[in-house]
Order: C-alpha cells, then structure tokens, then sequence
C-alpha cells in the first residue's frame, strides 16, 4: 500500500487524525493475523494508538477496538 509523503509525516508527527486512519487500516491487519509477515502488528497498532490518544479520542477508535474483541 502506498500513502503521500505528508501522511507519512502526520504519522511520524502523531497528529491524532492520521493516528486514527492508522488505526482503521490496522483492522486489516489484524483480520489477516495469521499470515506470517502480519501477526500481532494489527493488534499493537490498534491497542498503542488507543494508548497513546487515551479517553479524548476513544469514540473516534470504537470501531477499530471492536474488532479485536470482536475475534
């Protein structure tokens, strides 16, 4: 998957908006947890990103969060 430079610098800049995109792409990653290349990594990017926006952001991460309960 490709993204822009500029998302790539909201990530690494931890803008909470790109931070929440990361994590609904980070679903796909854990639905596909059992190829080898993925494992956990959906999980930990889910779960550190929740950590890391805490309760502020937390309706806004529902979703991704659902899904790992989900499974």
């Amino acid at each position: 998957m490709l993204v822009s430079a500029r998302f790539g610098d909201m990530v690494r800049s931890r803008i909470p908006e790109a931070l929440v995109i990361l994590s609904f792409y980070a679903v796909l990653l854990h639905r596909h947890r059992s190829f080898w290349v993925f494992g956990d990594s959906g999980r930990f990017l889910i779960q550190s990103i929740s950590t890391y926006l805490g309760t502020k952001w937390e309706q806004w991460l529902l979703w991704p969060n659902s899904q790992l309960a989900a499974t």
